[in-house]
């Protein structure tokens, strides 16, 4: 569930009501995905969801790994050295996309003013900087500010 409605989108663009709401809804995910990825964790709209993400955590993890034992067990029953090698790289890579998903709901964080303000301006620049090319105009890139209000909520993964 988007955590920018249409309305609130269309209202930040300056847009009428009766702009298509499909042509937004990219221009919402592109912006609240962007957000969320710089964070490196999840947002949720309040407490109670993040609360039942956290608590799905034990059992999605535990599948995953059950999968990935799996995928293992198959790999090692192939002869041929070449398939054994690609369907543990994708085991591992399965198994490891299932922890980083885990950690960034481990580390959830619901949703508040700055966060959303940067969706927000994620989603005006998104929208009025749609075309590749620009004719006639001399160009300056200009903060955004959406670094400024991410950074204090931001979790850095060390290597």
């Amino acid at each position: 569930m988007p955590l920018i409605t249409i309305d609130e989108a269309l209202a930040h663009c300056r847009l009428e009501a009766d702009y298509p709401a499909e042509q937004m809804l990219a221009y919402i995910h592109a912006a609240e995905s962007s957000v969320i990825a710089y964070l490196n964790r999840a947002v949720f709209e309040d407490q109670a969801a993040l609360d039942a993400a956290q608590a799905e955590i034990p059992g999605k993890v535990g599948a995953a790994y059950d999968a990935y034992n799996a995928s293992l067990q198959t790999a090692m029953s192939m002869s041929n050295a070449g398939q054994r090698e690609i369907m543990v790289q994708m085991a591992e890579s399965k198994y490891l996309e299932a922890r980083i998903s885990a950690y960034r709901v481990i580390n959830g964080i619901v949703i508040n003013g700055s966060i959303y303000a940067a969706m927000l301006l994620t989603l005006g620049n998104l929208f009025q900087n749609r075309e590749s090319d620009v004719v006639g105009v001399s160009v300056a890139r200009l903060p955004t500010g959406v670094p400024e209000l991410l950074n204090s909520f931001r979790v850095v993964q060390m290597p």
